[in-house]
C-alpha cells in the first residue's frame, strides 16, 4: 500500500514532488497501488523523479512521463496506456508482469532492465536501448519483432 505522504507530496506537482526526492534521497517512495494521474496536481509529469520508487501495481493512462526517471524503479504489475514516455530512462527497472501498451517509448532507455512475463505491446520503440530480456519478452509474449 502506498505511503500517504508520498502520494501528498506528488499531488504537489513534479517541481516538489523532485524537491522532495533531493532533499530526501534516503528514503525509497512507496507509491504502490496507485493511479498516479489522480495524484498530481499537474497530470504532465513530464522529468519526474522516481528513482527507485516502488511503483507495485501503478497505473499511468493518458500520462505524459516524458523523460522520466524510473531508474531502478520496482514497477512489477505496472499498467500504462496510451501513455508518452519518450525519453524516459527505465535502466535496471524490474517490469515484471508489467502490461505497457499503445505507449510512446522513443529513445527510452531500458538497460539492464529485466521484464519476465511482461506485456509490451502496440508502442513505439523507436531508438529505444533494450536490454537482452527485454528482447527475449518482446518476441516471447508480444508477437513483436521489430525493435
Amino acid at each position: 500500500m502506498a505511503n500517504e505522504e508520498h502520494r501528498n507530496i506528488i499531488r504537489q506537482g513534479v517541481t516538489a514532488w523532485n524537491l522532495w526526492r533531493q532533499r530526501n534521497p534516503h528514503i525509497v517512495p512507496n507509491l504502490d497501488d496507485s493511479t498516479l494521474a489522480f495524484y498530481s496536481s499537474d497530470p504532465d509529469l513530464s522529468n519526474i523523479n522516481l528513482r527507485g520508487a516502488s511503483l507495485i501495481n501503478t497505473q499511468f493512462e493518458n500520462a505524459k512521463l516524458i523523460g522520466a526517471d524510473f531508474r531502478e524503479a520496482n514497477l512489477e504489475l505496472l499498467i500504462m496506456k496510451k501513455s508518452d514516455c519518450s525519453g524516459a530512462d527505465f535502466s535496471l527497472a524490474n517490469l515484471n508482469l508489467a502490461n505497457i501498451q499503445t505507449t510512446n517509448l522513443t529513445n527510452a532507455d531500458f538497460t539492464g532492465a529485466t521484464s519476465i512475463q511482461a506485456t509490451i505491446k502496440n508502442c513505439d520503440l523507436t531508438g529505444a536501448k533494450i536490454s537482452p530480456l527485454i528482447k527475449v519478452t518482446l518476441l516471447e509474449y508480444s508477437g513483436l519483432n521489430k525493435y
